[in-house]
């Protein structure tokens, strides 16, 4: 069995956006501080010093008066002047404490990397603290590795240490060391913010490694912490999937199929839930139970679905109860249904298209997807709609367009404020940069939606190479089959998952409706199998 993927796409699920970082109290300490220091130099003996200050001082002022738009007009054209070299580092770091009350954290987090790379002033610590935080907001891991990497752990924040342990252990589990990740996640406490993601993250690190019985404690403690939630809580979910899919890596079967079959319906997962469901029921020889799912995997609620493995699942099942005529008819709608699919991907990328293109591409998509008035289909974009779906997906997509969505809304912001600050140097600087941190972010999710499309390319032909193989195996056991019914008189009884007839369904409170190719919603789940093996 293969779970590709899903892990990613559960992680960005509950990783739950925390409010905008406030600075007010740090803003009063530093800028008490600053004014007192410039004030000093108004004792200087030559009057020119004064007034050179002075600017300074009415800026601090208007900080402290919480009037940020005008404090930060002067500041910024005080941080380009060379008469305030001495100053600059000091004036920068205000500054970026001025746009983040402005809610323009990622121009407030290129004033902190200016004092940081400066590297000789006493603001840096006070910078790299400000910037891991603008940068835990924006989800931005580049900047917060950026951050994490030069920090002195000593002289950070105690109110701060929670969100530094979790985002370091995020930079180990990007390393791939996932054995300090899990340390660094595991440091996290239970009433910190960020508990779900890093015992999230901690399990996921300890099943990667293979230590099944640490990831089934640390999935079981995310799970009790939500269990007041409710059954559908999504973080709940998360946990329960993961500690399903570490029983079915320990090959539990019967524990895995338990933990699969609480994951409650309405959640978004359930579709994929039953199809790893299957896999489970399947090492464990319940075939009759795995072709009852798939009349819900393969429903025509789920046609925009990919899930192509499902089909060679379901082919094998039939191969294994001698069912041939059905076993050929289920491969063949994965060669109608799928290779098309993975020939439309090729002949898109033919065309060589830029990851400023493909962007947009997906981003019409995208725009439709979130709208849940429309319903996707497969046709009327680029490629089917069944992969770009499940490219959206994906955890590293999600990831960086909740990026993408935090600086759009900040260049809302910019254009909302006064057009004097939008004509003053640091409006069209804070402008300039988030229009290029947008299209810089878009080409990286460009690149990003390429590289699944390769994937998903690679996936069905490698699929489609099985399916050649099962259709080889069904070949001779069909010539199997024949032989051996010319040989035996008498049909032996198949005792593999099929002890349970109509009968049983009946008494257990089930009614009986024979599938005649319709699908019902509420149907969905409730499917059941009544065939029996035909092997002989």
């Amino acid at each position: 069995m293969i779970i590709k993927h899903a892990k990613t796409t559960l992680i960005y699920l509950i990783c739950l956006f925390m409010s905008a970082p406030v600075f007010a109290e740090d803003i009063q300490l530093d800028l008490e501080n600053s004014i007192d220091i410039a004030r000093k130099k108004r004792s200087s003996k030559k009057r020119r010093r004064y007034s050179r200050k002075r600017a300074l001082v009415n800026a601090l002022r208007l900080a402290r008066r919480q009037k940020y738009v005008e404090a930060s007009e002067i500041l910024y054209k005080l941080s380009k002047s060379n008469s305030y070299r001495r100053e600059r580092q000091q004036i920068k770091y205000i500054l970026g404490l001025m746009l983040s009350e402005l809610g323009l954290y990622q121009t407030a987090a290129y004033q902190y990397v200016g004092v940081i790379q400066q590297g000789k002033t006493k603001y840096i610590n006070k910078a790299l603290e400000k910037l891991s935080i603008a940068a835990d907001y924006l989800e931005d891991s580049r900047l917060l590795n950026y951050s994490l990497t030069k920090i002195d752990l000593s002289k950070y924040p105690k109110d701060q240490w929670d969100m530094l342990r979790y985002r370091i252990g995020e930079v180990y589990r990007d390393k791939g060391d996932l054995r300090r990740a899990a340390r660094y996640f595991g440091k996290v406490p239970e009433r910190s913010p960020f508990y779900t993601r890093a015992k999230y993250q901690e399990a996921a690190a300890f099943a990667e490694m293979k230590q099944n019985k640490n990831a089934i404690r640390a999935f079981a403690q995310l799970l009790q912490n939500r269990d007041e939630y409710g059954v559908s809580d999504p973080i709940r979910v998360a946990a329960l999937l993961g500690l399903s899919r570490v029983y079915y890596q320990a090959k539990d079967w019967d524990k895995a199929v338990e933990l699969y079959r609480k994951i409650p319906r309405d959640s978004e997962y359930w579709h994929e839930s039953l199809f790893e469901l299957s896999w489970a029921q399947m090492r464990s020889g319940r075939f009759r139970s795995v072709l009852s799912n798939f009349h819900t995997l393969h429903s025509s609620y789920y046609k925009t679905n990919y899930l192509p493995e499902s089909l060679l699942l379901r082919g094998i099942v039939y191969l294994y109860i001698c069912k041939y005529d059905e076993m050929e008819k289920t491969l063949d709608t994965f060669r109608q249904v799928y290779l098309p699919v993975g020939n439309s991907i090729k002949t898109y990328l033919r065309k060589r298209p830029k990851y400023a293109e493909i962007f947009r591409d997906f981003d019409q998509f995208s725009v439709d997807y979130e709208n849940y008035a429309i319903q996707i289909e497969n046709e009327g974009y680029v490629v089917p709609g069944m992969v770009l779906k499940y490219i959206y997906e994906q955890g590293d997509i999600r990831a960086t367009s909740t990026y993408l969505y935090k600086l759009n809304q900040e260049f809302g912001r910019i254009e909302a404020m006064p057009s004097s600050w939008k004509a003053s140097a640091v409006g069209k600087s804070a402008s300039r940069l988030i229009g290029k941190r947008i299209s810089a972010t878009q080409k990286r999710i460009g690149k990003m939606v390429r590289n699944h499309m390769v994937r998903v390319i690679d996936e069905i032909d490698q699929i489609n190479e099985q399916e050649e193989f099962a259709r080889f195996e069904m070949t001779n056991s069909e010539k199997e089959a024949i032989r051996n019914k010319m040989l035996l008189s008498d049909e032996e009884a198949s005792t593999i998952d099929s002890d349970a007839d109509r009968d049983y369904y009946v008494e257990n409170g089930y009614e009986f409706w024979p599938f005649r190719g319709e699908y019902w919603l509420d149907e969905l789940g409730n499917y059941h199998y009544l065939g029996v093996s035909s092997c002989k």
